[in-house]
């Protein structure tokens, strides 16, 4: 298998796109594996991203995108109605 190159050549629009979707994946996957070990988390995505980079002084190469907060919770949440996975989706 060859080596893996980053899109150096794709506008900073676009890798930033990218970034945004891996993100959203590996949150997920982390969000779950917290879960999992009987934690709760919630995502942050509406902070002062400007005032993040500066106090944790994060190079100018890397694009804050996510907060994840992580913890035990005081009281149990909220409970939503959800669909059940055979409502929302089909297997052939």
């Amino acid at each position: 298998m060859g080596k893996v190159q980053y899109r150096n050549d794709a506008s900073r629009e676009t890798r930033e796109s990218m970034a945004n979707f891996d993100a959203g994946l590996v949150s997920m996957q982390l969000m779950l594996i917290a879960k999992s070990k009987g934690y709760d988390t919630l995502t942050m995505g509406g902070y002062n991203k400007q005032q993040f980079i500066e106090r944790f002084d994060v190079p100018e190469r890397y694009v804050p995108i996510v907060l994840i907060a992580k913890g035990k919770a005081a009281s149990p949440s909220f409970q939503t109605t959800r669909l059940s996975l055979d409502e929302v989706a089909k297997f052939i």
